[in-house]
């Protein structure tokens, strides 16, 4: 009995432990982001949609707190923007959700640390974020999102210059395509297929290259107009 009892000790000490630890990793990422109080960027975009023909583009990204995000782009009318609303880095600002441990796992080379992030907020799209953490840098690089309107949302997140700030050189966003909301202009661009012989799903992805951050400059509201 007593052995039980002091291997029912050990296990919840190992399970408190890790929660902790996997709450520190998070904390650290949330850190870098919360850093940030506005930037502005210059994007390249691909969209990749197997019946959608759309030109690369270029456009400039902005973002203010707590939650002012604008990308303005003459080119791209279509871009699926919901996909952008799910970030990390709007996702974590207002701090209003809960954190689980949800192990370790193997991403691109790197053992990273995974949490489930669950937003407290009825009003929020995502329903729940399954994030992977490099515990050495504290950068997210990949995040799995549920959502209620939009299917499932996963970002892939390369750094460069501005990884000091939990900010991404590049993005890649992938969704379902039946699922995904796309605007009416991009719907107006699929050609070749009818609406009774359009794939029932597919696989979309949109690329976004970050460059030219200008971080903690003060950005005016009007930016946001």
């Amino acid at each position: 009995m007593k052995i039980f009892l002091l291997l029912s000790v050990l296990c919840l000490s190992v399970v408190g432990s890790y929660s902790q630890d996997a709450n520190a990793v998070l904390q650290k990422a949330v850190a870098k982001i919360k850093s940030v109080k506005d930037y502005q960027a210059s994007v390249d975009i691909i969209l990749d949609v197997d019946f959608i023909k759309a030109p690369n583009a270029k456009g400039m990204m902005y973002f203010k707190q707590p939650n002012k995000f604008r990308l303005k782009s003459d080119d791209i009318a279509m871009l699926p923007k919901q996909g952008l609303k799910v970030m990390p880095l709007s996702f974590l600002q207002n701090g209003d959700y809960d954190a689980l441990p949800a192990g370790t796992a193997q991403y691109n080379g790197v053992q990273c640390t995974v949490v489930k992030v669950i937003p407290r907020s009825d009003s929020s799209d995502v329903v729940a974020s399954k994030m992977y953490i490099d515990p050495t840098t504290s950068l997210i690089l990949k995040s799995e999102n549920t959502t209620k309107k939009n299917g499932t949302l996963t970002i892939m997140l390369e750094y460069g210059s501005a990884k000091q700030y939990g900010l991404p050189s590049k993005m890649t966003v992938t969704f379902d395509v039946p699922e995904f909301k796309l605007p009416k202009s991009m719907s107006g661009d699929i050609s070749g297929f009818s609406k009774e012989n359009k794939p029932k799903r597919t696989t979309g992805s949109v690329i976004i290259e970050c460059k030219d951050y200008k971080i903690n400059k003060g950005l005016d509201d009007s930016v946001f107009k």
